[in-house]
């Protein structure tokens, strides 16, 4: 049966949850994975919570640990700050994490934000980015960050490592994710999702998460540049714009099925991201790129939301480099 009817047959939708319940119980590793991630001396109550669903699955029980009223509280109100920090021409601004010690320097530097870099989480793992890295240590590195901080963590969960709705949002809120990236490239061609039935995914993404009642903010990422760009066709003024049209088709589509915002990852041309910026229906983040708009600039083009992807993780490694360099001389 097409995928679009099965989504609104609430009894199909029904029998494909329970059937995505099931055969979670038989993968107990990966969620006892995330568990064993997450190690602080005083647990925060969404790691109480996968630690439980860890020992749950080791005697055979569900995959998911339903949170107390108190822990959906305090995780539900980092997930309406979160989205109440998305304000067109007032930015929110997220230098990008990949593990506790940089994800500590962001708070201590005054941001009430962290988002990670999936680039610095694989690196950091020894993998490669673009869905290389197993999703279970990919979500486990990136709760160890939720778990230690006070504060929002939205996650680059890339494109949802094969999961379904029902058991991705499951997972992400058992770990305390208030938001996430989902992309729409098609790892296994290499080429992007078509356009309907990335929405219709997502759609099925927030509506699992309404029926959990968690808030989660989902963040679109629209990967039309991104492609000519990792082929060196993107960073030249004049070679975006003839792809704005799909990008801005690709981004009405998801914030009509319900995200909270739209990535255009890489996006920097002038004309092209004003363009853009003029179509679109909905809150916008944009990356900070070096040969890119300022913060003031993307704030008065009316930018929501500025990240700076593995670009931060890529200078410290630079320095770093330099340093041992250096050392040898």
């Amino acid at each position: 049966m097409p995928e679009q009817s099965r989504l609104a047959d609430p009894s199909l939708a029904a029998k494909d949850e329970h059937a995505a319940l099931t055969r979670a119980n038989s993968r107990d590793e990966s969620i006892q994975h995330v568990a064993l991630a997450i190690t602080v001396q005083e647990p925060r109550p969404w790691q109480v919570s996968v630690q439980h669903a860890g020992r749950a699955l080791s005697r055979g029980g569900s995959r998911f640990f339903c949170m107390g009223a108190s822990q959906t509280a305090t995780l539900e109100s980092r997930c309406e700050l979160l989205r109440s920090l998305h304000r067109p021409g007032d930015p929110l601004l997220l230098p990008n994490a990949w593990d506790v010690a940089s994800a500590r320097a962001v708070v201590a530097a005054g941001f009430p934000v962290v988002a990670t870099t999936s680039w610095g989480v694989a690196a950091m793992l020894g993998h490669e980015d673009h869905a290389d890295a197993p999703g279970d240590d990919m979500l486990g590195s990136a709760a160890r960050i939720a778990g230690d901080l006070d504060v929002p963590v939205t996650v680059d969960a890339e494109a949802g490592y094969d999961m379904n709705p029902a058991e991705l949002v499951a997972l992400l809120r058992s770990a305390g994710f208030a938001g996430c990236n989902l992309e729409d490239t098609d790892h296994a061609t290499g080429g992007l999702r078509d356009p309907d039935r990335q929405a219709e995914w997502l759609g099925a993404v927030r509506e699992a998460a309404a029926k959990q009642g968690y808030g989660l903010v989902i963040n679109a990422r629209v990967d039309t540049f991104f492609g000519p760009w990792l082929a060196g066709d993107g960073a030249h003024a004049g070679s975006q714009g003839e792809l704005v049209e799909d990008a801005v088709r690709r981004a009405n589509a998801y914030l009509e099925a319900g995200v909270d915002c739209v990535y255009p990852i890489v996006l920097w041309e002038t004309g092209a991201l004003e363009s853009f910026m003029s179509a679109v229906r909905g809150a916008v983040n944009v990356v900070r790129l070096p040969q890119g708009h300022s913060v003031a600039e993307l704030a008065g083009l009316g930018v929501a939301r500025v990240s700076w992807g593995p670009i931060l993780y890529r200078e410290t490694m630079a320095y770093f480099q330099d340093r041992l360099a250096s050392i040898r001389e």
